[in-house]
Formats: structure tokens, sequence, C-alpha cells
């Protein structure tokens, strides 16, 4: 955080550094993003006692109607206290996957509230089935809403918005061909 400050400081001094709070909702172009969750909230817990991850924002992102809920690196605590606050209305069209599908990252009745049509899943591609398998993942994977989860695997996904998946699209992905040396 030092080093990041001293950054735009010395690089970007005329760029405004915006803490959010949650409530707090900007306007970029054409997207609206709502701030659901912050470390504030989760206050006296902090970094200290909970690690890095525990620092995450969680904000939701409307674009031309299509909604997104962004968790970052979400802890379950975090999200049991966003179920607490927001409940139906963190239902999203698009759900990113919290810390990547790794532990602790989500549950079933979190993801079940969201019940997004589609996933992006933040994560390599070894890391993807190795997490694949635990109960909140398998959610993603069995549930008849969801249409299309997008790995990002080794490569770069882009989604243009508001997106609509392509008829015939794969629900979730095999293993790609692109750098099969980083299968295992």
């Amino acid at each position: 955080y030092t080093t990041f400050r001293k950054v735009i400081a010395e690089y970007y001094s005329d760029v405004p550094v915006i803490k959010p709070h949650t409530g707090n909702v900007f306007y970029i172009k054409n997207m609206k993003m709502e701030i659901l969750g912050t470390l504030e909230d989760c206050y006296p817990n902090s970094i200290v006692n909970y690690g890095m991850n525990y620092s995450t924002t969680l904000f939701k992102s409307t674009i031309e109607g299509q909604t997104m809920l962004w968790m970052g690196d979400l802890q379950t605590n975090a999200g049991m206290l966003a179920i607490e606050q927001f409940g139906d209305y963190l239902q999203s069209d698009i759900l990113q996957v919290g810390h990547h599908g790794y532990g602790g990252s989500g549950f079933v009745e979190l993801y079940q509230i969201v019940n997004p049509t589609y996933v992006i899943w933040p994560v390599c591609w070894g890391d993807f089935f190795s997490t694949s398998e635990s109960d909140y993942n398998k959610w993603f994977l069995n549930s008849e809403k969801v249409k299309h989860v997008i790995v990002s695997g080794f490569g770069t996904s882009t989604l243009t918005l508001p997106y609509e998946s392509a008829e015939g699209i794969q629900k979730y992905p095999d293993r790609r061909w692109k750098n099969p040396e980083y299968w295992d």
C-alpha cells in the first residue's frame, strides 16, 4: 500500500484517489457502480486477524440494464453480512466468482441469491478443475439458469456488454489447447 501511494504521488499526482464506502454510487460513462461492502463493514475485524483478502470491496455494476456482482476476494463472513444487508438486491445477471473459487470465498446460499445467468471465474485452469468440486462451485455447474461459465485460464476473456452467450456455446469450458504446458 505504501509503495502504491508513492507511485501514485510520483507518476499520477493529478489522478484522484477515491476510498469507497458502502453506499457510495459512482457513474463511469454508461456504468453505474454501487459499493455494497468494504472492510469498514466488518469492523472490528481487520486484515491483521483475517488476512489481506478481507479488504476486498464488493460492488454491483449496471451497464445498459445488465447487472454484474463483483466479489473480488470476498470471504464468507463478509458474504453473510452482504446477505443480511442487501438480500435479494444481490441478484445479478453476471457474477465474478469470489477469491477465484477457493475455500472461504462463497457459499451456496449467497450464490443462490445472486442466481446469475453468466459466471466469470478468474482462475488458472488447474485450479478451476480442482475447485469446481466444492459444493458452492458445483452449484454453478449444476444450475439450470447458468448458461455460460467463463474461466480466464491462462488467456484473456473479453466480454462485450451487455453480454449474451452465443447460441450453442459450451456451458463450461474444457481444457484449452492454448498453453498446454500449464495444464497440470
